[in-house]
């Protein structure tokens, strides 16, 4: 059971619940990229180091 005390409202804890759900999302969301760019900065660098049959 969740106490009120005089002054003080349930809504900031619902307001540091968002920010913190929306702080964790961002952060998953710059890693997702930084996975993605690894990879096809990775698959890039793969082909560049093929030679080429070509002289």
């Amino acid at each position: 059971m969740t106490r009120i005390v005089a002054g003080e409202s349930a809504v900031p804890r619902r307001k540091r619940a968002i920010e913190a759900a929306l702080a964790i999302g961002l952060v998953f969301l710059i890693a997702a990229g930084a996975v993605v760019a690894s990879t096809i900065s990775r698959n890039t660098a793969a082909e560049a180091a093929i030679p080429s049959s070509t002289p």
